[in-house]
């Protein structure tokens, strides 16, 4: 529902609310399916058929634990709507066979055929496990964020409406989680499949990628109060994204909260040449501290016993922060052992430390990933393509001092250092996060040159 963002949310938090108290979590597979059609019937005829799976795509990737995929492959319902896109897009080049082919991406169609022809390699000469994994990586990771990223291009005159769509399913996925936090302490299994974990995960597997998910949320929040027009009635909703980061207790979102604050203050200041206060009202302020005075007081006696176990993951000493520092050094040696071309996309559950971080071709940190994967040769490439596209940002950036160029670069950048400590791109809302990268440096240059064609012929 690209037009009601407030209704859309209102609706999800109500069925699901209604249905996880009678049905339990399990329910939450056939209604987000539900949505899913739902969300392609509405939109059909405003956008076409296969930019509403792409809305369904979307709507879907905030669901991703056990409940909603299956086999032993993991697949996922959203893999058939974006097999039918595929399907549709082929079917349309066939029938009118136009490829327009821009020359500021040829190095970016160069670095991903190196990385093609490199994988057709190792799916010659590996195992089945191995061919399944890579194939997986091409057609539903590489594939959706070029689905993806077609999408935003081909609906820029929409992208306002896009990105308020985005929010409402991040605003419902956070709203989700704080409720259930309250619930987790009776142990009302209903709204968590980890209930026994006071940490809210919503939808996913893990509380990590709550905390991610909504992160970007905020994000896009931000920038929406930036750009658009008297829009700091949103900034009632910052208080609740920050408890959600408060309850998800998640280094990664922290540290990239604090990047996304000194980012945006040096990118403004130091580029721009200019700060830009937007002070919210005094009554703003007040429910913000009320709100977390109160949630100190209703949990003192839960915190008091959780904040010595919670402070072991912010001084390294817990089992998770351990299991990293083991992962790196065990990461290293695979890499070194695998050579310039690397050892491929095998992977098996034995791949993985002591406390369960993850090695090989499935390593939480993105740069080890590619460089088990592909060797140090792709490695290193990776890397070049990863400082490239960030330079070419910033690149926009000091070219058209636009704000959306400015948060593609938060949200690219921010995405990197959360892929350094934790698998986010190995998880399919990540891939969006990329594409908003790409969809908001499209706005920001759009943007300025619409601008730019209205102030010459006035």
């Amino acid at each position: 529902m690209l037009d009601k963002p407030i209704l859309f949310f209102l609706i999800n938090f109500i069925s699901y609310f209604l249905f996880l108290s009678i049905f339990d979590f399990q329910a939450a597979f056939p209604l987000s399916i539900s949505f899913s059609l739902f969300i392609v019937i509405y939109n059909y005829r405003k956008i076409g058929f296969k930019s509403s799976l792409v809305l369904a795509i979307i709507y879907l990737l905030a669901f991703d634990n056990e409940v909603f995929y299956f086999s032993d492959f993991n697949i996922r319902v959203w893999y058939f709507y974006l097999v039918i896109v595929y399907v549709i897009s082929s079917v349309d080049y066939f029938n009118k066979p136009v490829f327009k082919f821009k020359k500021s991406l040829l190095f970016d169609f160069f670095i991903l055929f190196i990385f093609f022809i490199w994988s057709i390699y190792f799916l010659i000469i590996e195992d089945f496990i191995s061919k399944i994994n890579n194939i997986k990586y091409w057609i539903f990771y590489i594939g959706l964020i070029l689905v993806l990223n077609r999408f935003f291009k081909k609906n820029l005159a929409i992208y306002n409406q896009i990105i308020n769509y985005i929010i409402s399913i991040t605003v419902f996925v956070m709203v989700w989680g704080i409720l259930q936090f309250i619930t987790n302490f009776s142990f009302y299994p209903n709204f968590q499949l980890d209930y026994f974990n006071i940490r809210p995960s919503a939808f996913f597997s893990e509380t990590t990628w709550y905390s991610e998910y909504i992160f970007f949320g905020l994000i896009l929040v931000f920038l929406k109060i930036l750009t658009i027009p008297n829009m700091m009635k949103l900034m009632w909703l910052v208080p609740l994204f920050i408890v959600g980061f408060l309850i998800s207790v998640t280094r990664n979102t922290f540290l990239s909260f604090f990047l996304y604050l000194v980012t945006t203050f040096f990118l403004t200041f130091f580029i721009e040449k200019k700060i830009i206060i937007k002070i919210a009202k005094s009554r703003f302020v007040g429910v913000t501290m009320c709100l977390i005075i109160v949630s100190f007081f209703l949990f003192a006696q839960q915190l008091s016993e959780t904040i010595p176990v919670l402070a072991g993951k912010f001084t390294g000493e817990d089992e998770s922060a351990q299991g990293r520092i083991e992962a790196y050094h065990l990461s290293i040696k695979g890499i070194l052992d695998g050579g310039l071309l690397g050892n491929g996309y095998y992977w098996d559950s034995t791949n993985v430390t002591s406390s369960g971080s993850a090695l090989g071709s499935k390593s939480f940190n993105i740069l080890l990933m590619v460089s088990n994967i592909f060797g140090l040769l792709g490695g290193l490439l990776f890397f070049s393509f990863i400082v490239y596209y960030l330079i070419k940002i910033l690149y926009n950036y000091f070219l058209y001092k636009n704000d959306y160029i400015k948060y593609s670069f938060i949200v690219f950048f921010t995405f990197v250092q959360m892929a350094l400590f934790a698998p986010i791109h190995q998880f399919p809302f990540g891939m969006l996060v990329i594409s908003l990268s790409v969809f908001l440096l499209n706005i920001g240059v759009n943007t300025y040159k619409k601008n730019n064609i209205y102030n010459s012929s006035v």
